[in-house]
């Protein structure tokens, strides 16, 4: 009876250690992110505050990270050119191990700026992979989060260098594009199903040539 009752205290054991250590390692994510951001503040100065976002010193004084940051998943090439109309969406999604923190104003709400952060299994620790370059997406995420809070992820789809706030609804997977595509009928900030836009993009994966576009 013992011997029995060993095997499940060892799996909750397991599982408890497992979420602590996964607990700990999102306060080791937004412990870094905080540094980074304190840093990458005081390497700043009035002459080049502007191509970072940031209208005045008091805008800069005033900036924090925005939470919860937001995973990024990416669509690779190859999914996209194999993609019909019977493949199943989730599938198109790898997700990655980074994140995204938009960076806002603490007076006005507003996003001024994101940070990405990685975790690469080769390290084993958080590190940042760029700050202060990602303005539009920044804005859109954090401004969809305020109006809809939900559980939103980023969907990249690197080749084409296109953004989506992705979400799921059901049995259903919306994707809001940040940027409006006029050719293709796309409006910015407008959520279309994710078979849509697979089935959009999977035209220009076909007959990608390998340049930058």
């Amino acid at each position: 009876m013992k011997l029995l009752l060993f095997f499940p205290l060892l799996f909750l054991f397991n599982v408890y250690t497992y979420a602590q250590r996964d607990t700990s390692n999102l306060k080791e994510r937004d412990i870094t992110a905080q540094n980074k951001l304190i840093n990458f503040k005081s390497s700043l100065n009035e002459k080049n505050i502007g191509n970072f976002g940031f209208n005045s010193i008091d805008d800069l004084n005033n900036a924090e990270l925005s939470k919860p940051p937001f995973q990024l998943s990416i669509i690779p090439l190859n999914q996209l050119k194999n993609y019909t109309s019977n493949t199943n969406v989730n599938s198109m999604f790898i997700q990655s191990s980074q994140f995204i923190y938009p960076i806002i104003n603490s007076k006005n709400r507003s996003a001024t700026n994101a940070m990405i952060l990685d975790y690469p299994q080769t390290k084993l620790k958080w590190e940042i992979v760029s700050i202060g370059k990602s303005k539009l997406l920044a804005e859109a995420v954090y401004n969809q989060y305020k109006k809809t809070p939900n559980n939103y992820f980023i969907a990249s789809i690197p080749f084409l260098n296109l953004d989506f706030i992705t979400f799921r609804t059901g049995s259903s997977v919306m994707m809001i594009p940040v940027v409006s595509d006029p050719q293709n009928k796309l409006e910015a900030g407008v959520p279309v199903p994710a078979e849509k836009i697979f089935s959009t993009y999977s035209i220009a994966a076909k007959k990608y040539n390998g340049l930058p576009m």
